[in-house]
């Protein structure tokens, strides 16, 4: 069963996708909040646990971007998805680097969110294939060439790292690698370590920013 907040400040949107999320077998929506402040007395009490909050980027108060990111620092294993009724794919790096796990527009039917959200759950993020080729013109017009790293990362490493990129959960890497999932959460340690990364995210942008793998390698990623 996957635990779902919702934070948007139009009551409207708030009930229409508590009523229709609830009607999943998977879904529990645990909280539909229309103002950051009930949010976060429901947050902080710890009998309260949720998996993944789907949170408008605009909010009266505040931005959703500022609430995401507090709530990272108070429950930093809860998943955050922003909505926006004003999306842009240029916002998407920014969205990144604040430790958004998924940046979607509200004109999305809900079938489509509803899989996005299993998907985060799964795998811990969702990037579409715009978001990762816009990230890449970012990458390649703010960010100058980088020099070899002095701890190089290990084949194996770099084939953890490529599973990572195509987004496969731990089971589905070690699967395809013939390891354990204990080995593969290892080796993720490791390439958090080397890279200076801080999740799954930071790894994909470091993989990105160092040219470690090219479009066929990437496959459909």
């Amino acid at each position: 069963m996957i635990k779902i907040a919702l934070l948007d400040d139009e009551v409207l949107i708030t009930n229409l996708l508590h009523n229709d999320f609830n009607k999943e077998s998977d879904f529990n929506v645990v909280l539909a909040s229309n103002n950051s402040t009930d949010f976060f007395n429901f947050i902080k009490n710890k009998s309260n646990t949720i998996d993944i909050a789907i949170i408008d980027l605009k909010l009266n108060e505040e931005s959703g971007v500022d609430v995401a990111v507090k709530l990272k620092s108070i429950c930093p294993e809860i998943r955050i998805i922003i909505l926006s009724s004003n999306y842009k794919l240029s916002f998407f790096g920014f969205m990144l680097k604040k430790g958004i796990d998924a940046f979607l527009p509200k004109e999305l039917i809900p079938p489509e969110i509803k899989e996005i959200i299993r998907h985060v759950v799964r795998h811990g993020h969702y990037h579409s294939p715009e978001q990762v080729n816009i990230l890449k013109t970012q990458i390649k017009n703010i960010i100058p060439q980088p020099s070899i790293s002095l701890d190089p990362l290990s084949e194996r490493e770099k084939e953890v790292l490529l599973c990572i990129c195509k987004q496969l959960s731990a089971k589905e890497t070690a699967d395809k690698l013939f390891l354990s999932p204990k080995t593969i959460e290892g080796h993720k340690s490791r390439l958090i370590q080397k890279t200076g990364a801080k999740n799954s995210a930071g790894l994909v942008v470091y993989a990105l920013k160092h040219n470690l793998f090219d479009s066929i390698e990437l496959g459909n990623f």
